[in-house]
């Protein structure tokens, strides 16, 4: 999708438009047109990239204020067992989750605004080459976050597993090897709930 160019398309100006086009030739009308979706485009990129700016700033503030409700009434470290970590896991997990949600809209937009005029020139010269670009465009945005996410998870997992699971001993009961794995696996939950 990156590689595309509009240029390689045969997008038409409108001469419906008489008005806007007058005194022009088909080249000149043709040209106008096709730098006329550029700075559109352009126009939507800095669009984007102010409201999710603002958007960003917002959720950042509500994130700050969540994570310390989280560290005060879910992981509470002053209320842990001695043999139990006092790291803040669920509260660590969920900011992360956040920062990976920012992420994935980050790119989820860069992707949109940069398909979405290209998907518009394809579809003036022909409608199947514009549904491919759009087409190969989600792909793009589909495997990116969802191989973001999923990378993301398996790094907190690795990471909570020998601090979790180390304050059982290998003999331990089958009983408590599986609640502390249901133990991990709550901590890890949290980072599902900051996309939500």
């Amino acid at each position: 999708v990156n590689k595309i160019d509009i240029s390689d398309f045969d997008i038409k100006a409108d001469y419906e438009d008489k008005d806007k086009f007058k005194d022009m030739s088909e080249e000149a009308a043709n040209a106008q047109c096709k730098e006329t979706m550029v700075s559109v485009n352009e126009m939507i990129k800095k669009g984007s990239d102010t409201f999710l700016a603002k958007e960003y700033t917002y959720l950042g503030v509500f994130c700050v204020l969540f994570a310390i409700l989280l560290f005060c009434t879910v992981d509470a470290p002053w209320e842990k067992a001695e043999n139990q970590s006092v790291f803040p896991f669920t509260t660590f997990a969920f900011l992360v989750g956040a920062a990976t949600s920012m992420v994935s809209g980050l790119i989820g937009m860069k992707i949109a605004t940069l398909c979405n005029y290209k998907v518009t020139a394809a579809c003036c010269d022909d409608k199947i080459k514009g549904f491919k670009i759009a087409f190969e465009g989600g792909q793009v945005l589909g495997f990116m976050l969802v191989g973001l996410a999923l990378l993301i998870l398996e790094i907190i997992i690795l990471c909570y597993k020998p601090a979790v699971m180390n304050s059982i001993s290998k003999d331990a009961p089958m009983a408590v090897q599986s609640e502390t794995v249901r133990e991990l696996f709550e901590y890890v939950s949290e980072i599902g709930r900051a996309h939500v």
